[in-house]
């Protein structure tokens, strides 16, 4: 017997995975995926149209750039 966590599947639906690469995921048969797909709280819940995959890295520590001088520039001009 399998577990299968409905929220999990959920989340994986909103992040843009389809419901053939879930079901590949977790090693179903075609009859165990057919169950799943007919559960109630999955019946009818559509994968999101784009899969949106981002990892935003600092480029700098933040501790850093708090404590860093500020660096001040000055322009000499004429009237």
């Amino acid at each position: 017997m399998k577990n299968v966590s409905i929220k999990k599947i959920k989340e994986q639906l909103e992040a843009g995975m389809s419901r053939e690469d879930i079901t590949k995921e977790l090693e179903l048969n075609p009859r165990e995926a057919k169950v799943l797909w007919q559960h109630p709280d999955l019946k009818g819940i559509k994968k999101a149209k784009y899969k949106v995959e981002l990892n935003f890295v600092e480029d700098e520590p933040v501790a850093e750039t708090l404590n860093a001088p500020v660096q001040q520039k000055s322009i000499d001009f004429e009237l």
